[in-house]
């Protein structure tokens, strides 16, 4: 929720809507299950880091036609993002049910090898806590102290707020605009392969129940601010793992969360 919270939230200082969080985490999930695989007789200090990277770049990658045609055809990206989610579910289904899948009707790739498993920090019980939602907290503080304290940073908002007086005063408004929007993507792309590696160890079918399109109200109730993401990321986190105990201990429908993250 924090990376895809974070996506969104860039995106949005340059003025774009990045709505395809959903697909560029699903093909960010599934291209680093994939590699993990084919490079298991690596040794895990370059394993693990590569396969973040691969599963960054499958994100990156998927969001890039989106700000082609924006920029190309005046095709506006919250249409193209959002139909590209439906091309990279439908492709990623079809890649784990065939070529890319363990040879089971489940829809999911081999287990990867442990080389590129995040072990736990911390242990309670038969569940742990890896380094993966510290290493979201600390890109979501990078970026607001990229936004606020750097020349790019400064020129990305300009960008945002203003784009005629920003290229009038010498940014070059569509090449940020291009960069920032891939690097949403890639976080988003980020976020999927920390799925794998930290939590599942294998890419499911449908793995995610919707933490792409939670990144748009995480990024919005903070006013895309990335500093505070940790706050509504907290709040939607507790949400949804609020809904099971909704209808165990009170009787209330877990679909209530739903309810309640709409009127959010």
């Amino acid at each position: 929720l924090l990376l895809t919270g974070l996506s969104v939230a860039l995106a949005y200082q340059g003025n774009m809507l990045n709505i395809g969080g959903e697909g560029q985490l699903t093909l960010g999930a599934l291209a680093s299950a994939a590699f993990a695989v084919v490079a298991s007789p690596l040794p895990w200090f370059l394993s693990m880091p590569l396969t973040l990277l691969v599963g960054a770049l499958a994100g990156g990658l998927w969001a890039l036609p989106s700000v082609w045609l924006r920029q190309k055809r005046g095709v506006h990206e919250v249409i193209s993002t959002l139909l590209l989610n439906y091309l990279a579910i439908y492709l990623a289904e079809y890649l784990v049910l065939g070529p890319l899948g363990d040879g089971s009707a489940m829809g999911r790739t081999p287990e990867i090898p442990t080389g590129a498993v995040w072990s736990p920090l911390v242990q309670f019980g038969a569940q742990g806590v890896t380094a993966a939602p510290f290493m979201a907290l600390v890109l979501c503080f990078a970026a607001q102290i990229w936004l606020s304290r750097t020349v790019w940073g400064y020129e990305v908002m300009a960008v945002g707020s203003n784009s005629s007086a920003a290229r009038s005063a010498g940014i070059e408004v569509e090449r940020w605009q291009r960069r920032i929007f891939v690097l949403s993507g890639a976080l988003a792309g980020l976020a999927g392969a920390l799925e794998v590696t930290a939590v599942h160890h294998r890419f499911y079918r449908a793995f995610s129940p919707g933490y792409g399109f939670d990144g748009i109200t995480v990024a919005f109730l903070v006013k895309a601010t990335p500093g505070w993401l940790w706050l509504s990321g907290l709040l939607l986190a507790s949400l949804r793992s609020a809904d099971k105990w909704l209808q165990l201990v009170i009787g209330i429908s877990p679909n209530t969360i739903l309810v309640i993250q709409a009127v959010l």
